[in-house]
């Protein structure tokens, strides 16, 4: 496929706070490479905008005051075409406190709008029987990895960027014709600095490939090539493996924060 040559400086962030009870945008079916879809949008669109309740409606801060969930499409400034797309669950520190049998991960799993990103999330990293804590497994003995992230886990706000490209639909996704342009990793830059995450301490995700078809699943070497791909594009945004979980963080607030200074070739590998 020919690539279209974009320009960076012509990039920006269209973003939808998703309020509605089901935690999806109303078009979630969609196709987001689909021409004629892509060509409803309108060059003066609001660079943010609420979709799913009226403005007025409290149901979802009565309920989930801690949880934020955002849309985000990279669109061109002229025209507003659509170039990529990511979905970004915000949870505030008040999601950790501790009351009777609720905690973090407790949280997370029961939020119907959270999804099952933010479930896996929850229960892999955190220990739901210890008071929603850090696993002792990615502190201590072989699992604990390059142990550049710990006890601090346990505290303060964090994000994650979605892998769902199945229901929700808003996996981190650049099309096809734009890519190798560096757009992806301008996006996570212009993220790190965006409004969305103010206040926020990590920002996480799961590198998944989830740009195949169904008949190429069966093909692990291309998985595992295309796998490999994505780890190293995240990791050279600062992304590195906490434990060795699944899972990879950023330091937004700490730049002297130990996972900052770990070079790329000293990140680990699940055992």
């Amino acid at each position: 496929m020919a690539t279209t040559q974009i320009d960076l400086s012509n990039l920006k962030f269209r973003v939808q706070l998703i309020t509605g009870e089901c935690g999806v945008r109303e078009d979630y079916t969609e196709d987001f490479g689909n021409e004629e879809f892509d060509s409803e949008l309108d060059a003066s669109a609001p660079d943010f905008s609420k979709v799913g309740y009226d403005s007025d409606d409290e149901w979802v801060d009565e309920w989930e005051p801690w949880l934020k969930i955002y849309y985000i499409e990279i669109v061109t400034k002229d025209k507003g075409k659509k170039i990529g797309r990511f979905g970004l669950r915000s949870v505030q520190a008040v999601a950790r406190t501790v009351s009777q049998y609720e905690n973090l991960p407790y949280r997370l799993v029961a939020s119907e709008r959270g999804g099952s990103d933010l479930e896996a999330f929850g229960t892999t990293l955190f220990n739901e029987a210890n008071r929603g804590r850090l696993r002792e497994e990615f502190l201590s003995g072989p699992t604990k990895g390059t142990g550049v992230f710990g006890e601090e886990l346990n505290y303060g706000s964090f994000a994650v960027i979605s892998n769902d490209a199945q229901i929700a639909k808003d996996d981190f996704f650049i099309k096809p014709e734009f890519r190798g342009q560096g757009i992806g990793s301008w996006a996570l830059q212009e993220l790190k600095r965006h409004a969305t995450l103010h206040n926020i301490d990590f920002l996480f995700v799961e590198p998944g490939v989830t740009d195949i078809t169904y008949q190429q699943r069966s093909d692990v070497a291309l998985v595992n090539s295309k796998h490999a791909r994505v780890k190293r594009f995240f990791r050279k945004a600062g992304f590195r493996r906490v434990g060795t979980s699944s899972y990879f963080g950023y330091s937004l607030r700490n730049d002297k924060h130990p996972s900052r200074r770990l070079a790329i070739e000293d990140d680990c590998e699940p055992l």
